[in-house]
């Protein structure tokens, strides 16, 4: 399950219940939970994605509702059964997104102006494009949390990528040292 502790597939296949593991932190220390797979769903599928929604989410062409139920439980509930759901879509557990991170760039948050400015000044054509690159490939930008065991110290453009390791990557060996081992 990778970030998740658990799932369950209840109710005939149409609900996905996942319990993400406690007290996992993103790059910056910050908490990771069920707020930050609720905000991905809401704020950057539902909108900045729009009609460019993965088929992989659809079920007899409609979306599933998607609820938090407590700090590191959420469910994915689709209208009808939908047993290939985990097959299908083996990535599931890797859209999050830094809800901390994203109310600082989204022009929702932040208004389209500032959105836009701020876009222009990092490179972006616009304020959706890079909403979209730095939410969307987050572990690529050095000023994005991230949950990899990875994190950018530079700029992926320059002739030389640098990563250092995650303090908060949440893989451990049985006896407590941080994984993967370099």
């Amino acid at each position: 399950p990778n970030v998740a502790e658990s799932y369950e597939v209840l109710d005939n296949s149409t609900r996905f219940v996942f319990h993400l593991r406690e007290g996992m932190k993103w790059s910056d220390g910050e908490p990771f939970d069920a707020d930050d797979w609720f905000f991905h769903w809401e704020h950057v599928v539902l909108k900045e994605v729009g009609e460019s929604i993965p088929a992989f989410y659809y079920v007899g062409g409609q979306l599933p509702t998607v609820e938090k139920i407590d700090q590191y439980t959420f469910q994915i509930v689709f209208p009808e059964p939908y047993p290939m759901f985990l097959f299908n879509t083996p990535h599931i557990l890797t859209f999050f997104t830094p809800e901390h991170y994203a109310r600082t760039i989204l022009p929702e948050f932040i208004g389209q102006e500032a959105a836009e400015k701020l876009a222009q000044e990092q490179g972006f054509a616009d304020a959706q494009r890079m909403a979209l690159s730095k939410l969307g490939y987050h572990w690529v930008y050095a000023d994005v949390p991230t949950i990899r065991p990875w994190v950018p110290v530079n700029d992926l453009s320059e002739p030389r990528w640098i990563m250092r390791r995650n303090p908060y990557y949440f893989k451990v060996d049985p006896e407590g040292n941080q994984l993967p081992y370099i």
